[in-house]
């Protein structure tokens, strides 16, 4: 009696299991492989900092900023998030605007003293603009949709890699007198 046939794309025997694997590992194998080449090709492997004193809050923009795919770390105060932005490479912060410990307007000033170069979106539930609000990259209404969120994060971390792509100084070579 022959080996069973694997339900797989072209209805044939799953290399792997040709191989003596199990079904059920191939198919864990394919998935893993699957996630590492979606990683490899996905231009957003960015890190961004989150920054929010409301733990709900941080949570849920962790989850859907890690699910699209960038590394995300978390800080719930300014002092936690200067000492992330200072160990870290982080190429986009996004920071609530009234945090316990202070502002986010305060936490911009102190990041773009270190770092001029990172972007900044400032996260307001607040109807006018709150005041300092020009410090940052980025002024985004709590009240926006996931989706406009997410295409929100894309273009400005797309604008800053290709502003950084640009401003690259390449080294002349020495001259020969």
């Amino acid at each position: 009696m022959g080996q069973a046939r694997l339900p797989w794309p072209h209805f044939g025997m799953h290399p792997l299991a040709e191989q003596g694997v199990s079904p059920a590992l191939a198919s864990s194998v394919d998935e893993r492989e699957s996630r590492r080449q979606h990683r490899r090709e996905s231009p957003l492997s960015s890190v961004i900092l989150c920054v929010d004193d409301d733990h709900t809050a941080l949570t849920v923009r962790r989850l859907l900023l890690s699910i699209r795919g960038y590394a995300v770390l978390t800080a719930t105060n300014p002092k936690a998030a200067l000492g992330l932005f200072n160990c870290n490479h982080v190429d986009l912060v996004i920071t609530d605007h009234l945090l316990q410990d202070g502002t986010g307007r305060e936490l911009t000033l102190q990041l773009k003293r270190l770092k001029p170069e990172v972007p900044i979106v400032l996260l307001t539930a607040w109807a006018n603009m709150p005041p300092g609000y020009e410090q940052a990259d980025r002024l985004l209404s709590k009240g926006i949709t996931p989706e406009e969120f997410l295409a929100e994060i894309a273009s400005l971390l797309s604008n800053h890699n290709e502003d950084t792509r640009h401003s690259q100084v390449s080294v002349p070579p020495p001259m020969v007198a």
